[in-house]
């Protein structure tokens, strides 16, 4: 096993140099969602648009419903690495375990929905939009991709587990394996089988499969193991215990009630879109592609808050406070610097992405009314992912799932009267509202609650 961490640094230039790399990495990860997006939106109908759109949005409410596979994983793989660096656990293995309970959740949630599926994918598409057109091709597109859903949720535990001790560059590797495979594939199905929306969903399905063998063997090199040996055939099944995954799934109940609300908050104005015809649903669903990018290049920042953050667990137990402080002072800094730079980067850049990403007219001239609202993403949603990087540095669950039942009690009902009031413009402010509303809750339990009491129990 290599060495880890042998002290904690967190000087401004140890921050950036664990967050570009994942920076990098993150904007590499919507290239799936953007390659899919930019090729149906030279397919010369609005219909195609739309209909990715809404089934996107299904794979979303699935996919984010079980992304706590990924922030649980990290938040323990940086409280590990963190007590491996102060010798008081110096058990290398457990980072193993920490993987390998997480991969077996991860398949059997994917088994549960696969028995499932045929009661829940077409009443949720039609849900969306009652277009025939539309739910057509959406049906096409998620019933080829959700056979890839064992794939997606194991990219989502490697993510973790990466992230969880600062190894940005492996997230690099793993997401640059996804977009190439994802993009060559779907290039050729679509182009020279004219699959169209099968090739799209054939593509992401493969993209995975090869990003999670990458991903595994990033994971054997950095153990120093061989690459069989990360599940050997005889396992020792006392760490499959209900004991050894109650911590995993106590903390996956809070954050799946988090996200599956923030999901169904986004999956809502989806619904919101497509009431306004397929037109403006899909110019919305290219805009919000500004804000997958925005989100995943900030995340980055948020990646190297939650190591740091769970790292200066070890800290905090012995009441160095001002570490943990500090640490949410300069990354805080580092977010808002990032936030506005891609802010103006979108200034200049939104009306060539609206070209290059669509050829349908309509779509282009609709798109372009919204454009300033997609602009101003960044600057209006970095709190939000900052703070949840703090808060899932410190397992934090509870707090995490609390703000956002709060962010989903206002939202929904101010949403609804600011679309029935000012329809599209309404949609647009309403998604100010929400962003808004994450930040704003998070900070104000930073700020009242006494640091000890967000500590996980067993460093209390």
């Amino acid at each position: 096993m290599q060495q880890y961490f042998s002290s904690l640094d967190i000087r401004y230039r140890t921050i950036i140099k664990i967050a570009i790399p994942v920076v990098f990495a993150n904007m590499i990860m919507p290239l799936q969602g953007i390659i899919d997006t930019a090729i149906a939106g030279h397919f010369g109908q609005a219909d195609f648009l739309a209909g990715l759109g809404i089934a996107t949005q299904f794979m979303m409410l699935i996919l984010v419903s079980f992304n706590f596979l990924q922030y649980a994983t990290s938040g323990q793989t940086a409280q590990v690495s963190g007590q491996i660096s102060h010798n008081t656990q110096n058990n290398y293995q457990q980072l193993l375990y920490l993987l390998q309970r997480a991969i077996f959740l991860a398949l059997c949630i994917s088994g549960l929905i696969w028995l499932i599926k045929p009661f829940l994918l077409m009443p949720i598409l039609s849900f969306f939009s009652q277009e025939a057109q539309v739910i057509h091709i959406a049906y096409q597109y998620t019933s080829i991709r959700i056979w890839g859903l064992p794939f997606e949720l194991i990219n989502y535990v490697c993510l973790g587990w990466f992230a969880g001790q600062g190894l940005g560059r492996y997230i690099f590797w793993q997401q640059l394996a996804i977009a190439i495979t994802n993009l060559i594939i779907s290039l050729a199905l679509v182009y020279i089988w004219q699959w169209q929306m099968l090739g799209l969903a054939i593509g992401t399905v493969f993209g995975y499969f090869i990003g999670n063998l990458v991903s595994l063997w990033l994971v054997s090199s950095q153990l120093s193991i061989k690459f069989f040996q990360l599940f050997p055939p005889r396992y020792q099944w006392k760490n499959f215990h209900y004991q050894q995954l109650l911590p995993l799934l106590m903390l996956n109940r809070d954050i799946f009630i988090r996200t599956l609300l923030l999901t169904l908050s986004l999956s809502w104005l989806t619904k919101l879109s497509a009431m306004q015809g397929s037109s403006i649903l899909a110019s919305n669903t290219l805009l919000l592609q500004v804000l997958t990018i925005s989100a995943f290049a900030l995340d980055g920042v948020a990646v190297a808050t939650e190591s740091l953050t769970g790292k200066s667990v070890a800290h905090s137990q012995q009441g160095d406070y001002q570490l943990f402080y500090t640490i949410i002072f300069r990354t805080g800094l580092i977010s808002y610097g990032l936030a506005m730079i891609l802010s103006l980067f979108w200034c200049f850049g939104i009306s060539a992405f609206i070209t290059l990403m669509t050829n349908v007219d309509n779509i282009q001239q609709i798109a372009k009314q919204y454009q300033w609202f997609a602009v101003l993403l960044p600057v209006i949603g970095v709190g939000a992912y900052w703070l949840d990087g703090i808060f899932f540095g410190l397992t934090a669950g509870q707090f995490i799932r609390n703000g956002s039942i709060i962010v989903a009690i206002l939202f929904f009902p101010t949403s609804w009267l600011l679309v029935t009031h000012y329809d599209n413009h309404g949609l647009w402010l309403a998604l100010y509202v929400f962003l808004l509303a994450r930040a704003i809750t998070l900070a104000i339990y930073l700020a009242i609650t006494p640091l000890h009491q967000l500590l996980p129990s067993q460093f209390k």
